[in-house]
């Protein structure tokens, strides 16, 4: 084994794709690249490379090369997977398809076999397990007046950021008058928001809904209480780490920024209450 960055301060990422026979293999090239200059973490010298590898049996094969610092090779995973991400974006909007593997097999003699298949083992519509319809994260953040104008890798940054958290029926999330410190969205259960000054219920969140953008950006006391119903299961992204992206991602401090001045313009009022959310009541 020959080790060719013993002595280098950079390391090679090697990022393998396959897209569809008939892309234009420079629009791929260009895309790969960049994709790679997205990334704050991947080097500009020695610049990305883009290696036509080989003609596949389904697919024409790329190889994305990046160089990072030594320093950062514990983080390979993280970086490999937000260049991924990245480029299956970028891929989509350039309509860029990765193919999948096709086989087609063909029974000479298909009476053959014909006594050992049973119709009825397929599955029917009756036989079917009932799920609970599962929410978008992204979908609700994109309906936030705040997180709208994120495109969809802000978006993915955004949801990396945030974490489950359960309640128990009667668990108070918080109080009124708590300082805000985050923002949530109820993935399943329910949540009563209500007002203990006046000892009146204010309205009643389930799957779907959100409230706390305002809190999440300025901070602001809580304007009301919350608690669980029932068995509630929310995803929260907390301020300190949504400091912390915007601090590493300036594009997204301006796009936040950009929608908080409309959001607070005078006259304007917010539309985040009810079902989907309870802006002026929770915040």
């Amino acid at each position: 084994m020959i080790n060719y960055y013993y002595e280098n301060e950079t390391v090679r990422l090697t990022v393998p794709v396959g897209v569809a026979y008939g892309t234009d293999p420079v629009l791929v090239a260009e895309t790969l690249l960049l994709s790679a200059y997205t990334q704050t973490m991947v080097l500009q010298t020695p610049p990305a490379q883009v290696i036509f590898k080989d003609f596949g049996d389904h697919s024409l094969h790329f190889e994305l090369w990046v160089w990072i610092p030594k320093r950062l090779v514990g983080d390979k995973p993280e970086i490999l997977s937000a260049l991924r991400y990245v480029i299956a974006f970028y891929f989509r909007r350039n309509q860029i398809t990765i193919p999948f593997p096709q086989q087609e097999l063909w029974l000479k003699n298909p009476e053959a076999i014909r006594q050992y298949l049973q119709p009825d083992l397929i599955p029917t519509p009756t036989m079917a397990v009932n799920h609970e319809p599962l929410i978008s994260l992204s979908e609700i953040l994109q309906s936030s007046d705040y997180f709208q104008g994120l495109n969809e890798l802000e978006i993915r940054q955004l949801i990396e950021i945030g974490q489950l958290q359960p309640l128990f029926p009667n668990q108070i999330l918080f109080h009124e008058k708590d300082q805000g410190d985050a923002f949530y969205i109820v993935i399943s259960g329910t949540v009563q928001v209500y007002t203990e000054q006046l000892g009146k219920v204010l309205a009643t969140l389930d799957s779907g809904s959100f409230w706390g953008e305002l809190s999440l950006v300025l901070g602001i006391p809580r304007t009301a209480s919350v608690k669980a119903i029932e068995k509630t299961l929310l995803f929260v992204v907390k301020r300190p780490q949504f400091e912390l992206l915007l601090q590493a991602n300036p594009d997204f401090y301006e796009a936040i920024v950009a929608a908080g001045r409309t959001k607070l313009a005078p006259g304007r009022i917010s539309p985040t209450q009810g079902r989907v959310g309870s802006e002026r009541i929770t915040q």
